[in-house]
């Protein structure tokens, strides 16, 4: 009788005496040291295990039945065996095929764990660069981030600062447009309004000074408001076409700064209704009304942008007068300006307009509008009296008297 069993390691087919059941040897093929199993166990080869490919640990302990641990010789198998053993040994054996188990709907699959790196190895190496490097990506970003917020801030900048160079013409006669206020304006009654309306559009209100001619007049639908140079100025237009950042500020501020004229005119108007029924019923002197003309005829006769800047020349500020379609800037300066700034003026208290612009007069103006106003003569046409000049522009004739005076004096002298 003789042994049959496969080599645990090759499959090998071996055939050892009953003898040598529960001994020791090295197989034929492999060389693997091995025990004989005690009867035959001859079966069909089974997959490689990870004994198989690496190798079990010895053990020095003898196996149950060892005989004292001595080696074995084992017997080979004849050709004719070896064939039957081989077709055995090659017969092809079952495999399970692995299905992984269904997974509930919504439940994201559990990602094996990975296999850590040796340390010292080139991967484990490329790891540390790349985690190493990993602040490079946020911070680049965070520049990119902070340059773009820096460029559209120095364009916002840009785009208002209002600050640079502008140009004027100046026109010895010019007769503008009258600037109408509708009479929804009033909070008077229809009532209260129409004696004062019809009164106004029998005779204008003049407010006379050395420096303009503001005329408040009325029709059966609005008061009307006209303005014309003084005795000692003439108009000078600046365009501010040319200039974007300015332009940019009135229609960004558009509505901020109407509602501040608008609310101005307002006040200002209802106030002025009240006042000339008192002169009418003669319970108060004209001399009364004389601060409308900064209050309510300015005001009508410009936009809120105009409203809000002023013209500086020799230390003295002057009063936006007219503002056109086109948005051109008028103002009533001394004749022979060659130049002056514009600036915020100081309104309620504080400077809205941020801007400051020095204008150069590059000369008459080409193409005098057309537009008829009542003039001078047409004042003196109706015989309407005068108002008596405010304080302040009577100090303002004084100073230009004694400068004419200097000037004829120092003419003598040459």
């Amino acid at each position: 009788m003789a042994i049959e069993f496969n080599c645990p390691y090759c499959s090998a087919m071996i055939r050892v005496p009953d003898s040598a059941g529960g001994g020791k040897g090295k197989c034929p093929r492999c060389a693997r040291r091995i025990t004989v199993p005690k009867v035959s166990t001859k079966s069909a080869p089974k997959v490689p295990g990870p004994d198989d490919l690496f190798g079990a640990p010895e053990s020095d302990e003898p196996a149950p039945g060892d005989q004292d641990g001595a080696d074995v010789t084992f017997a080979t198998a004849s050709p004719d065996e070896f064939a039957e053993a081989a077709d055995d040994q090659f017969a092809p054996a079952s495999v399970d095929v692995f299905s992984p188990a269904p997974r509930p709907l919504g439940q994201l699959p559990v990602e094996a764990p990975r296999q850590g790196l040796r340390p010292g190895s080139i991967a484990s190496k490329l790891k540390k660069k790349k985690s190493g490097g990993s602040w490079l990506i946020p911070v680049g970003f965070g520049l990119a981030l902070i340059g773009a917020v820096g460029w559209f801030v120095w364009q916002q900048y840009q785009s208002e600062r209002l600050v640079g160079e502008l140009t004027a013409e100046f026109a010895p006669v010019l007769e503008l447009a009258a600037a109408e206020i509708d009479r929804g304006l009033f909070k008077q009654s229809p009532e209260e309004l129409k004696s004062v309306f019809e009164e106004l559009e029998k005779s204008s209100v003049p407010f006379n000074s050395s420096l303009m001619q503001v005329l408040i007049g009325a029709n059966k639908r609005t008061m009307d408001v006209r303005v014309n140079a003084g005795v000692q100025t003439q108009f000078y237009r600046v365009d501010i076409q040319d200039d974007g950042a300015l332009i940019n500020y009135r229609k960004k501020h558009s509505f901020e700064l109407e509602e501040h004229r608008v609310a101005e005119l307002e006040r200002a108007g209802t106030e002025f209704v009240n006042d000339y029924k008192k002169v009418l019923d003669k319970s108060a002197a004209k001399s009364t009304l004389n601060d409308y003309r900064n209050t309510l005829g300015l005001p009508a006769l410009v936009r809120g942008l105009g409203l809000q800047v002023e013209a500086v020349y020799g230390n003295a500020p002057y009063r936006c007068v007219y503002e056109d379609r086109e948005g051109a800037l008028y103002f009533l300066l001394p004749v022979g300006a060659k130049g002056f700034e514009i600036r915020g003026r100081k309104y309620n208290g504080k400077v809205i307009f941020p801007g400051k612009y020095q204008v150069t007069v590059k000369g008459e103006m080409k193409a005098p509008s057309t537009e008829k106003t009542e003039s001078a003569v047409d004042k003196k046409k109706k015989k309407v009296k005068p108002l008596e000049p405010m304080e302040s522009e009577k100090k303002d004739s004084d100073e230009m008297k004694k400068d004419m005076d200097m000037d004829k004096e120092m003419g003598k002298d040459k």
